[in-house]
C-alpha cells in the first residue's frame, strides 16, 4: 500500500498507458501510446487541457445558435502508478479519461494518415469533465462537443457498460462534430435540419472509421442508431430530435459503404459531399435536405455505383428530386 501511494505521486511520465480499448470485439484494459498527452496527471497536451468541475451554461440564441459559457473548475488530478514504463490509473475514472485522450489522439493520427488535415481542430479550448450543467436547453446525458465554446464535455456515466469517455465510437462521434464545424466554417448550426445533418455526419464517420454500423453498442443499447436499419425521411419528419433524421443521413452513407465494400472511399465521398453541400447551399432552414443529392451525385463517375446510390436515396428520401438519377 505504501509503495502504491508513492507510485501514485510519481512525476515519471509513462511511455504507454493502460486504457480501455476494443480488442477482438470486446473492451479490455490494454497498453496504448498517447503521443499528444504531455501531463498524464492533469490530462493536458496538444489536443487540449482537462478541467474538472465548474459550470457549463448554454444560452439559446436565434434559431438553434447558442453561446456557451464555461466558468470555474479546477485542474484534473489523476493518480497513477508506473510499472516498467506503463502508466496505470489508480481509479476507473482516471482510466476512462486517459482512454478518451488516447482514442481522440488515435483518430487525429488516423485521419492525418488518410490525408485529411484535421490539425486545425486542435487544441480545443478545454476537455471539461463532470461539470454542473446550468441553463442547458438540450437533452444531454453523456458526451458532447460545443462548437461555439470549442470544448468537449464529459458527464458521469448514466448507463452500465463501457464508460462514455472510453467508448471509441462515442469519442469519434464527438471528434466528428468538431470536424464538421471545421469543414463548414462553424456556420451551419442554426436550424434543426442542419443539426440533424451534423449528427448524421458524426454517426457516419464513427461507423466508417470503425467499420461498424452500431459503433456505440458497448455503452448503450440504442437500436434506433443502427445504420443498417430501414430508416426513411418520412418516418423522421416531425421529430424534435436531431438524431432521428441524422440516422437517416448516416444510413444512406452506410448503404454505399456496403455497396462498394470500401469504407475509406465512402468516407472520401462523404467529406467531398459535405464540402460541396456547404459551398452549394445557403445557410437557411431546409438546406440540409439537399445533402443526399450532393452525396449521390458524387458517384456519377462510376455508373453502376451511381445507379445503386440513386436507388438508396429514393428509398431513404423519397420526396427528394435528384435530376441526375432520372433517365
Amino acid at each position: 500500500m505504501l509503495l502504491l501511494s508513492w507510485l501514485a505521486c510519481t512525476s515519471e511520465v509513462p511511455s504507454r498507458y493502460l486504457v480501455l480499448q476494443p480488442i477482438d470485439g470486446e473492451y479490455t484494459a490494454a497498453p496504448m501510446e498517447i503521443p499528444s498527452l504531455e501531463d498524464p496527471r492533469r490530462l493536458t497536451g496538444a489536443l487540449g487541457d482537462g478541467v474538472h468541475g465548474g459550470e457549463v451554461s448554454v444560452e439559446l440564441l436565434e434559431g438553434l445558435r447558442t453561446t456557451t459559457t464555461i466558468t470555474g473548475g479546477r485542474a484534473i488530478n489523476i493518480g497513477f502508478a508506473v510499472d516498467s514504463g506503463l502508466g496505470v490509473a489508480t481509479d476507473p475514472t482516471g482510466m476512462a479519461l486517459w482512454s478518451f485522450y488516447a482514442h481522440l489522439d488515435a483518430m487525429r493520427m488516423e485521419m492525418g494518415a488518410l490525408g485529411y488535415d484535421v490539425e486545425p481542430i486542435f487544441p480545443v479550448e478545454a476537455i471539461v469533465f463532470e461539470p454542473t450543467l446550468v441553463a442547458f436547453p438540450f437533452a444531454f446525458s453523456n458526451a458532447a462537443y460545443s462548437a461555439d465554446a470549442d470544448v468537449f464535455v464529459l458527464l458521469p456515466d448514466a448507463y452500465d457498460g463501457v464508460p462514455f469517455a472510453a467508448n471509441v465510437g462515442i469519442v469519434r462521434h464527438e471528434f466528428s462534430h468538431a470536424w464538421f464545424n471545421e469543414l463548414t466554417g462553424g456556420s451551419r448550426d442554426s436550424y434543426l435540419d442542419e443539426w440533424s445533418l451534423n449528427e448524421g455526419f458524426a454517426d457516419a464517420v464513427a461507423g466508417l472509421t470503425l467499420d461498424d454500423p452500431i459503433p456505440y453498442a458497448a455503452t448503450m443499447d440504442n437500436e434506433s442508431r443502427d445504420l443498417t436499419g430501414d430508416w426513411t425521411a418520412p418516418d423522421a419528419e416531425g421529430s424534435s430530435s436531431p438524431y432521428t433524421m441524422g440516422t437517416v443521413y448516416a444510413s444512406l452513407v452506410w448503404d454505399l459503404r456496403e455497396t462498394t465494400d470500401d469504407r475509406e472511399d465512402t468516407l472520401a465521398h462523404l467529406i467531398d459531399s459535405l464540402l460541396a453541400w456547404h459551398l452549394g447551399t445557403n445557410a437557411e432552414e431546409g438546406a440540409a435536405a439537399e445533402f443526399p443529392r450532393f452525396f449521390v451525385e458524387s458517384y456519377q463517375a462510376d455508373p453502376d455505383t451511381f445507379a445503386q446510390a440513386c436507388i438508396f436515396a429514393a428509398f431513404r428520401f423519397p420526396s427528394l428530386e435528384i435530376p441526375a438519377c432520372t433517365p
